[in-house]
Order: structure tokens, then sequence, then C-alpha cells
């Protein structure tokens, strides 16, 4: 797709554009803090259990047999001072807060959950972690609805799969990661490789090749999306619709009609409000 043809969608969507600066919803900030709490826990359980795994078979002399997890003093360090972690430091103020609350009310609960799941043999695999995020986040603490994030998805709704993976992702994150095109880019970078944090089966599959597709072929796109402040759906219909075809929208196909037509008949004019309309820091 044309630069000059995805500019004129981002302005036609940019004028009637809706601030996304507003706070989050009771409910949405809620479901957010745990399932990053379920996400983050993983990747810090993982590297602890791990060093207990490997010390664990050093001291056996066997390394075929996986070792029995235990409770141990450097479980309880990270635990403890989980929500305070420099990896934490990455997320917002209220996502720290709600961390903070979930585990004064759930903490041995939560460790249950993961010390007695089964460990396979690759342990940075996110598998089983959208399982944990169900048990601890819909039905433990019922921040967030029981949702099947396995079953098989269209095109169209993979890519909103996908958005609202992204979304997700942005909303959570510290506000100062927000406000240039480099760092929403890093931020963003890792979601690829995270799918299977937040699907499982066939649909993980599904939107994992959506997501290849979107940050191969549009990451930057995608990054001035968020840099100018759009909401959600607004974001989503561009990528999911303008960007890479995956969902229909006849209101977004009549307007690009309407607007070629209009600068077939007078391009000089066109060319114009375009200038106009960036000038007064749209884009």
């Amino acid at each position: 797709m044309g630069s000059r043809t995805f500019c004129f969608f981002l302005l036609a969507l940019c004028a009637t554009l809706a601030s996304a600066s507003g706070s989050l919803r009771r409910d949405s900030f809620e479901c957010d803090s745990c399932n990053t709490l379920v996400e983050e826990f993983h990747k810090q359980w993982v590297v602890v259990i791990k060093d207990q795994t490997q010390k664990a078979r050093a001291e056996s002399g066997n390394g075929d047999k996986p070792p029995s997890i235990t409770y141990n003093q450097d479980i309880e360090d990270m635990v403890q001072g989980f929500c305070k972690s420099k990896e934490y430091r990455q997320y917002s103020a209220d996502m720290r807060a709600g961390c903070d609350d979930i585990m004064k009310d759930h903490l041995r609960e939560i460790v249950g959950k993961f010390l007695h799941q089964e460990m396979n043999s690759d342990l940075s695999h996110a598998k089983g972690v959208p399982q944990r995020k169900k048990e601890v986040c819909a039905e433990m603490t019922k921040s967030c609805p029981d949702v099947d994030v396995s079953k098989g998805l269209s095109q169209c709704g993979a890519c909103r799969a996908l958005m609202r993976d992204v979304n997700y992702v942005y909303r959570r994150s510290h506000p100062a990661k927000r406000v240039e095109s480099l760092r929403i880019w890093e931020m963003f970078e890792p979601i690829c490789e995270e799918v299977q944090l937040r699907h499982e089966g066939k649909q993980a599959k599904q939107v994992a090749k959506v997501c290849d597709k979107v940050f191969s072929d549009f990451d930057e796109d995608v990054v001035d999306l968020f840099r100018v402040k759009m909401n959600p759906d607004q974001i989503t219909d561009a990528v999911c619709s303008e960007l890479i075809n995956a969902c229909p929208n006849a209101k977004l196909e009549e307007e690009r009609k309407r607007a070629e037509k209009k600068e077939e008949e007078n391009p000089q004019q066109h060319s114009e409000m375009n200038v106009r309309t960036i000038n007064k820091g749209i884009v």
C-alpha cells in the first residue's frame, strides 16, 4: 500500500480522534494487572526454577531424570520481591499497585499453581500460561472474564486478537515508554515471540502468523498509530482493515473511493488540504 493512501486513511480517522489518555475502566485495570502478574511471574519463575533444576541435577548426578521442584529460599526471595523487582519497573504505577493488591490476597495460592504444574524440558516455553491466567484471573481473583484463547479464528478474528494484545501491552506500559517512536517500537518488539503467553493451540498459530505479517511489513505504521494517540478501536481498524486487509470495512472503502475521486478531480486542492491538516499537528 502506498504511503499516500495510508496517510489519507490516518487523516480520515484522526478527524474523529478520541483521546486514549484517560484512566482505564476499573474492570480493565484489574484484568490487565492480573494478566501482567501471571505473565511476569512465569518469566521470573522460569529463571529461578531453571537454576534450581540445574543445581539438583548436578548434585544427584542424574541429568536425565527431572528433579522435583521444592519451595526454597530462592523462590521465597523472588516471591517476596516480585512486585518491586526491576523487571516490573517497565510497567505503569497502576500495574505495580495491582500486583501488590493481588499478591497480598493470593500470594500462596498463586505460588501453588506454579509449584505444582508439570515442568517440561523447555522451561522457557510459555505453554500453560493461558491456563494459569484462567485459574488465577478468571477463577481465583475474578478480575477477568473467562475467554477461550484456543479456538480457531478467521483471519480477521486473528488480527483483532493480535491488536487486543498490542493495545494491552501499550496500556500497561510505563508512561515514559509512550513518548517517542523508538520506545514504542521496543515495547512491541517481543509481541510475536510472546503469542503463547496469551493464546493456545490453533489460535496461537493463527495469531502468530498475522503478527509476523504486521510487524514485518508495517511496524512503523503501527508505531505511528500509537504515537498520535488514536483510540484502540481506530488502531485496530487501521491495522486489520487498511494495512493488511484482513477485515472488510465497507464504510472505510467508501471513504477511500470518495477521496480518490476528489483527488482525481482536483489533485492540487486535495494536496493543499492534506498539508493544512498536517500543519495543524494531527500527524
